[in-house]
């Protein structure tokens, strides 16, 4: 290709770029960033790609014309809109307050470009770096808990080993394994293709004791097979994911014994679970995953109405380790955490209006929701640098036809 072909198909791809490049960044930029102190400006070249792909934007005035503004944009909108009107009752500290309100606009622009721009060939190739990396992630993962010898907190392959990372590593392993799932029941990949991934991601998330995932795969294989159990044509296929996901639990299982023993008796006791969970029976009664609402109400807002429907602003912290959800209520109270649900829930409602089983990818659309609506409890997985993913899966609903180059 000459060079002036080359300017010429680089103008006219560089929204698709921009996505290739934003993807490949939040897949990479973490692992390169740990190697050396010295390139831990990488950890932040996503979004400094990002805003300079804005300010490139500003100068474009064809590029939001005319364009899809849908209803789960215009929730998200007005949830950006009602944080940043939350500064004035908040601390106002500024840092963490730009922090947030970063990682809220790139997360709904993200969406905004992948529901507009985002093509069915595009995603093809996404979905193909994703594979290749999944097994990329495994090695990482081996090398840095067996050579390495870190923590399993510290075991995140290619998001990194020096900042806790399990977050991303989860939603991304939940992301992938969905997709094998779906894709494999559509036809689109094969028994052995699927069955490999999922094994792949079992070992990843085992070494990275990343307990949590096992739970949600089992609860989101459940949704898949209700969800299509109707359609006797899938049923064989239904059976073969039931036998593949009891022999990747299996194996999840005996590799959890054998490196964390003392955690797996939390999935066989409930009460252990729960006080777990709860952090009862472990540090006293603190704030855990199922308590976070009850113990911001007492502890964080005093009782308080006012507090309780709008919280303390944008940009407070918590001195505990809390999740999603509770950052989010802690922040923007119940108003800003009703907001937040709307947006997802407003998404389910489009693609079912839409069309379910419309295409392969809807179908992902509307697992891996669920998956994020549960993982808000669980992790911090939405409004970090894995929103550059999570919003990619939300959207792909919505992917476009055409031809690129």
């Amino acid at each position: 290709m000459k060079y002036t072909e080359l300017v010429k198909v680089l103008k006219k791809e560089k929204v698709h770029l921009f996505i290739f490049i934003e993807m490949i960044l939040f897949l990479y930029s973490g692992i390169i960033a740990d190697i050396h102190s010295s390139l831990n400006i990488i950890k932040y070249i996503p979004d400094i790609v990002f805003f300079i792909f804005i300010i490139y934007l500003i100068f474009n005035k064809g590029f939001i014309k005319k364009k899809e503004f849908d209803v789960p944009l215009k929730i998200g909108i007005v949830f950006i809109l009602f944080s940043c009107m939350s500064i004035f009752w908040s601390d106002f500290n500024i840092i963490q307050t730009f922090k947030e309100l970063r990682f809220y606009f790139i997360s709904f622009f993200m969406y905004y470009i992948y529901i507009n721009y985002l093509r069915k060939e595009d995603f093809d190739i996404i979905v193909k770096i994703m594979y290749i990396s999944q097994f990329i992630n495994l090695l990482l993962v081996l090398f840095q808990y067996f050579v390495l010898k870190l923590h399993p907190d510290f075991c995140n392959g290619i998001f990194g080993f020096k900042e806790y990372d399990n977050a991303v590593q989860g939603i991304f392993c939940l992301g992938i394994s969905i997709i094998s799932i779906i894709y494999f029941i559509e036809g689109k990949w094969s028994a052995f293709k699927s069955f490999t991934m999922l094994v792949v991601t079992c070992a990843v998330c085992a070494f990275s004791e990343i307990k949590a995932y096992y739970v949600l795969l089992l609860g989101l294989v459940f949704l898949i097979i209700m969800l299509k159990f109707t359609q006797r044509s899938y049923r064989k296929k239904l059976i073969k994911i039931i036998v593949m996901l009891l022999i990747v639990l299996v194996i999840g299982f005996i590799l959890l014994m054998q490196i964390f023993p003392e955690n797996v008796k939390f999935f066989f006791n409930i009460k252990d679970y729960i006080d777990y969970e709860n952090y009862g029976s472990i540090v006293g009664g603190g704030m855990g995953r199922l308590n976070v609402f009850s113990y911001i109400n007492v502890n964080v807002f005093d009782n308080n109405p006012l507090r309780i429907l709008f919280g303390n602003g944008i940009g407070y912290t918590l001195e505990n380790n809390v999740y999603t959800s509770g950052k989010i209520y802690a922040s923007l109270g119940l108003i800003g955490f009703t907001i937040f649900i709307t947006f997802f829930i407003s998404l389910l409602v489009k693609i079912l209006k839409r069309g379910l089983f419309k295409s392969s990818e809807s179908f992902v659309s509307f697992t891996f929701i669920f998956a994020i609506i549960a993982s808000i409890m669980l992790w911090n997985c939405i409004f970090t640098k894995a929103c550059y993913f999570t919003f990619l899966l939300m959207s792909v609903y919505n992917l476009k036809e055409g031809g690129g180059n």
